[in-house]
């Protein structure tokens, strides 16, 4: 009887890890090629690249990084590169994306407003150069230091050296914000199972969908163990990376030639970027209210959000986080199959990402809650984005233009506010193959 108990409990575990494997290993982003073009720029009459400054056209996307993973050196190809693990301290680069061989700008432009492509855009990671380096944490105190004062004292050589570099960094920020007239930047945080290149290519195909304006910085923590114990090693590592994504945060924040800091985040990164982002806004006023001619934050958008309901009412709700940014974005889908294993396997009550609109009341009653929330959304997306349906928010045409229309424009939702997505309760909208359309009537007609 206790060997067939054993079986059957070793039966179980099998198919739990056979789910996660399944389900979380197929990685979210490092598309092979450029990501289909968005139906926003499909035959479209206005070309969006024409304003694309004259040294960003050409068929590459230099992107600036940060990362704690560990850097591996004698890469045959000369590079430097990452791997999962974790480091003690931060550095920041820059990767350059290349789509394609030997393309031109006219056909790259030409490639990303058709839906059907005369050109093939392979994704390539081209360089990688570390610029700066952090001193690795925790940091030394001053052993000199007088104690009497209660507070922590650390080593002065060390804070001045951390200033010295997050001066390096605060500069490369400047020399790329010199290039572009948007004077913003467009933050992300990859999810599960991602390594450095998935996450510098998807904000890199964003970005250039924008349409390279801005500076695209990508947040990469040390996720892609694989195997069968990845999901909880990368769990783990997001709960790690906390730190220096707080102290990122910081430093950006402190650069007066920035008008607005965006943050994207994807699956379980959504975790990692909303604790960070919530302790750094307690940190910085409590739950305080923060005028909007006040607000550094912009956009904050979450896709695909590994996170728990009950979780996120708490971390996002009850402390007022939308009070101080201008516009929160949720995107959900219940043909999310990795956020439903991912539900069954924490026994959720519901995971965000797979919300759906018989969800609808418990949303609205958190999201009444909330004082300030401008143009504050989730939104259901309706859509076929593939056999895991976990990468929708910027590989999807429709899930993309959105997307664009929210960093780009600025637009709230709504179809008054150009972004006619379909409203299907306060602050809870629905998103649709097809979009964006205008409904009216019972009919769509294109924008």
């Amino acid at each position: 009887m206790r060997m067939r108990l054993s079986l059957i409990w070793l039966t179980l575990v099998g198919v739990l890890i056979f789910g996660i494997v399944l389900l979380f290993g197929v990685r979210s982003g490092g598309k092979p090629e450029l990501v289909p073009t968005p139906n926003i720029y499909v035959e479209s009459e206005v070309n969006p690249f024409a304003d694309v400054p004259v040294e960003f056209r050409n068929n590459r996307v230099d992107v600036l990084y940060v990362t704690d993973r560990r850097r591996v050196d004698g890469e045959a190809n000369g590079m430097v590169a990452y791997d999962y693990r974790r480091s003690p301290s931060l550095a920041f680069g820059s990767a350059v994306i290349q789509y394609g061989d030997n393309v031109t700008w006219d056909e790259l432009v030409k490639a990303s407003r058709s839906r059907k492509r005369d050109v093939s855009l392979p994704q390539k990671l081209l360089k990688v150069e570390e610029k700066g380096r952090f001193l690795s944490t925790p940091w030394p105190f001053d052993p000199e230091a007088d104690w009497s004062d209660h507070r922590l004292h650390y080593d002065p050589k060390v804070l001045a050296e951390h200033e010295r570099v997050a001066e390096l960094f605060r500069n490369e920020v400047r020399s790329r914000l010199a290039k572009t007239p948007k004077k913003d930047v467009y933050v992300f945080v990859h999810g599960y199972n991602n390594d450095f290149e998935d996450a510098v290519s998807t904000i890199a195909s964003i970005w250039h969908f924008l349409p390279r304006q801005g500076v695209p910085i990508a947040y990469s923590w040390p996720a892609g163990m694989g195997g069968l114990r990845g999901y909880f090693y990368d769990r783990e590592s997001g709960e790690y990376t906390i730190f220096h994504l707080k102290e990122f945060m910081r430093i950006l924040r402190s650069i007066p030639e920035i008008d607005k800091i965006h943050f994207i985040a994807h699956s379980r990164g959504t975790d990692v970027l909303l604790t960070a982002l919530r302790e750094i806004l307690l940190e910085q006023g409590g739950r305080d209210y923060v005028p909007p001619e006040n607000r550094k934050l912009g956009n904050v958008i979450i896709a695909a959000p590994d996170l728990d309901l009950e979780t996120i009412s708490q971390r996002i709700t009850a402390e007022e986080m939308p009070a101080k940014i201008d516009r929160l974005t949720v995107y959900m889908s219940k043909s999310d199959e990795a956020i439903g294993f991912s539900t069954w396997l924490f026994v959720s009550q519901k995971r965000v990402g797979r919300v759906v609109e018989e969800d609808l009341s418990e949303v609205q009653r958190q999201r009444e809650q909330v004082r300030g929330m401008r143009g504050s959304a989730f939104v259901s997306t309706n859509l076929e984005a593939g056999f895991i349906g976990h990468s929708y928010f910027y590989s999807h045409p429709a899930a993309l233009s959105d997307l664009i229309l929210i960093l780009r424009d600025d637009r709230d939702p709504g179809e008054d506010n150009g972004r006619p997505l379909v409203q299907i309760g306060p602050g809870f909208w629905r998103l649709d193959e097809g979009y964006p359309t205008r409904h009216a009537g019972g009919t769509t007609e294109p924008r």
